[in-house]
């Protein structure tokens, strides 16, 4: 989730998804050490694992997402490129994304 943000290095972060097909888990563990070398604090490289997992863990395609966001696939693909560049949308964009996953946003300050 967002708000687990962990305390321990980047480098010590853990793929806990099992669900995720080995290709896409792959990609996501190359996009997430490129993320940690980049200098890419722990939260951010957790928020980012988060995210682009999410998709993964609900078993949902992009044009599945789209259609329950009202949007088309080419926006889910775009706002999950961004990500993927560490480029973030708006907090309700992510909470619309986060609800078409059947999930849900919770922010914290610590």
């Amino acid at each position: 989730d967002l708000h687990s943000f962990p305390t321990r290095r980047s480098s010590d972060l853990e793929m806990k998804e099992t669900n995720m097909a080995p290709r896409r888990r792959q990609s996501l563990e190359a996009l997430l050490a490129e993320y940690r070398k980049a200098g890419k604090s722990p939260a951010e490289t957790a928020a980012l694992a988060s995210i682009l997992s999410a998709r993964s863990e609900a078993g949902l395609s992009q044009q599945q997402v789209a259609e329950k966001m009202g949007t088309t696939q080419s926006a889910i693909a775009r706002l999950e490129g961004n990500l993927a560049r560490g480029k973030y949308p708006s907090l309700r964009t992510l909470q619309k994304y986060a609800a078409a996953l059947g999930k849900r946003i919770e922010l914290r300050f610590i």
